[in-house]
């Protein structure tokens, strides 16, 4: 086995420690010259992907940017040093996915708290280098799926969407509008990104309910790329109004 650097950068954000002022130690934060391990351990990441003991944390937003992914996490803490680690289980067995339509692979990110009882909101952000995966791979042909080691939590970083910002919150600015011959699970409601950009509803979170009628502006969207299969039994139009892209919805607020 073999071990890799990832690029890890950290925003540093303002926060107040939640420990008693006697025993709380000064706090080691991550720099922009902060290492994260990638891994390729197998038998470590079929592990903990079954048993999600890694230490408590959440997935924020998902960017991708040509061959790197930034992952925004957030956790508790503040009066320790936290440590993340990315596993890769090497498995290109599975990369022709039908599911989406594109080759992938699978990272896995674990948390080291260190015995953290703090209970600061603290956000920090993993950027993972694909090329220190395998540099002769063309990682503009594979999606990337990632999951939370410590709890039932994934998001796949697609290639060519790199604009598209997967945030189970209200994160990224869209604007509502009826598009002609349009699909999705609202029918034709669709959200524009960019000039003939489109998000097309495919799903929605399972605690929401979304209004079909939803009047036309500016809306925050949190959403996931996801996918959709067109009913071919009432027939297919061609004449979609840009580039579509199918995600489910997990936040929805209009902007006033």
């Amino acid at each position: 086995m073999t071990m890799k650097k990832l690029l890890f950068f950290v925003w540093i954000p303002i926060f107040f420690i939640a420990c008693e002022e006697d025993s709380a130690v000064p706090v080691k934060r991550l720099t922009d010259d902060s290492d994260v391990e990638l891994v390729s351990d197998i038998r470590r990441f079929n592990s903990i992907k079954n048993s999600l003991n890694s230490d408590p944390f959440d997935i924020r937003q998902v960017i991708r940017e040509d061959d790197l992914i930034k992952v925004v996490v957030q956790y508790s803490g503040g009066c320790q040093s936290h440590e993340f680690e990315v596993l890769w289980n090497q498995d290109f067995d599975e990369l022709d996915n039908e599911e989406f339509g594109y080759s992938m692979t699978e990272l896995l990110i674990t948390h080291n708290a260190n015995g953290d009882l703090c209970e600061a909101a603290i956000t920090d952000t993993l950027t993972i280098a694909l090329n220190d995966i395998n540099s002769e791979i063309d990682w503009e042909l594979y999606a990337v799926r990632l999951l939370n080691g410590s709890k039932d939590q994934s998001f796949v970083a697609f290639p060519f969407i790199e604009s598209i910002q997967e945030s189970e919150f209200c994160m990224m600015e869209v604007e509502m509008e009826r598009v002609i011959c349009g699909d999705g699970l609202l029918g034709n409601v669709w959200f524009k990104y960019a000039e003939q950009n489109y998000l097309q509803p495919a799903s929605i979170a399972t605690f929401m309910l979304i209004d079909p009628d939803l009047p036309e502006g500016l809306y925050r969207v949190g959403v996931k790329v996801s996918t959709w299969v067109p009913d071919t039994d009432t027939g297919i139009c061609a004449a979609f109004p840009g580039y579509a892209v199918p995600v489910e919805i997990w936040c929805l607020e209009k902007v006033e």
